[in-house]
């Protein structure tokens, strides 16, 4: 509890109700109702968000643990590849490439492919022990949503990321001076977001099985999806209160659509006809990333640190690799921080 001059208040709830989004629609200048699909979806989510992630952590210190000895037998072999006792495979495709590249690019150009395939084997080593496990894991109670704790919070976070995004273009359409221009830059932000969410959408809602020849479709829709949210955007550089009002309602029936499970048809075809779909370039910023660690981490044992300091600056070259390939998005890649870091479900009422 607060206090004022009248007695005590109430602090801002953080419980799933629909009164912030309904402010931030209000001040928007949109009466349409807040669908009840996107109020259900915020509520489901945070029921499980708590308990998805505590069973991360525990899948993620189980990983830490198991990748000690993998990432040390890891060290061993890079070790070995660029001394004198490389494995036999590999003197044996240096012979063999010999006949085919210049002299002296055989062995630099055998080690670089061993240390490429070798970082992606252990990337999904390491994934495999996280990811599969969760994706088994039981709910606490009876639910219609199905799936473990992290799959309900996966599969609803695309409808917060839209509210959220909602919000911000409340507070940018009410602010004023230069403060709505700053709003405005947050705004953009919001909008990766979306982007980002809505290039899973086929896959984190539950509503196709894996390897489904639909989603090629569903893919294309959302970039088509995507580029009319960028068109909308590009109107904030010429008339910002009316493109924030747009973009709102284009977010609301985005929600709506995804809550209700129609991720082929998140916007009507008619506002689509035409439109090129934006390309997820997804896959290629993952193998990027992967290539960038193991380039990180053969030139970590050529420096021959410390024992203690291995583990420090391996950490440091993913994590770098992640900023170089994902720039501000660094944070939503590393899902254990995502998924640690506590979140509202909901914007709540906005403070008077």
């Amino acid at each position: 509890m607060t206090w004022t001059e009248s007695g005590p208040r109430p602090r801002r709830s953080t419980a799933p109700d629909a009164a912030g989004l309904r402010d931030d629609l209000d001040r928007l200048g949109i009466a349409a109702p807040v669908p009840r699909r996107i109020h259900v979806a915020l509520r489901t989510r945070q029921r499980y968000r708590r308990a998805a992630w505590r069973w991360r952590a525990a899948f993620a210190l189980a990983a830490l643990l198991l990748a000690d000895p993998v990432l040390s037998g890891w060290g061993d072999f890079l070790t070995g590849l660029v001394g004198a006792e490389a494995p036999g495979p590999v003197v044996a495709a240096i012979g063999s490439w010999a006949d085919v590249l210049p002299y002296g690019l055989a062995r630099p150009t055998v080690i670089l492919l061993a240390v490429l395939a070798s970082a992606t084997v252990i990337a999904l080593l390491l994934g495999t022990v996280v990811a599969f496990p969760l994706l088994l894991l039981p709910l606490p109670g009876p639910s219609w949503a199905g799936g473990g704790p992290v799959v309900v919070v996966r599969r609803f976070a695309p409808v917060y990321v839209l509210v959220r995004a909602v919000r911000a273009c409340a507070t940018a359409h009410e602010a004023g001076g230069q403060r709505h221009v700053t709003e405005r830059a947050r705004v953009g932000v919001h909008l990766r977001e979306v982007t980002k969410a809505l290039q899973k959408a086929h896959a984190t809602r539950g509503t196709i099985p894996w390897r489904s020849r639909r989603r090629r479709d569903l893919k294309r829709h959302a970039g088509q999806v995507i580029a009319v949210l960028r068109e909308a955007e590009a109107r904030l550089d010429s008339e910002p209160h009316a493109a924030l009002t747009d973009l709102a309602q284009l977010l609301m029936k985005i929600a709506d659509r995804y809550a209700e499970g129609r991720v082929g048809a998140l916007l009507d075809q008619d506002r689509l006809d035409g439109v090129t779909p934006v390309r997820d370039r997804g896959v290629f910023r993952l193998i990027t990333a992967t290539v960038l660690t193991g380039l990180g981490v053969a030139a970590i044992v050529f420096l021959q640190l410390p024992p203690m300091g291995e583990p420090f600056a391996l950490g440091a070259a993913g994590i770098g690799a992640l900023a170089l390939v994902h720039g501000r998005g660094t944070r939503t890649a590393l899902d254990l921080a995502d998924a640690i870091r506590p979140k509202r479900t909901e914007p709540g009422p906005r403070r008077r």
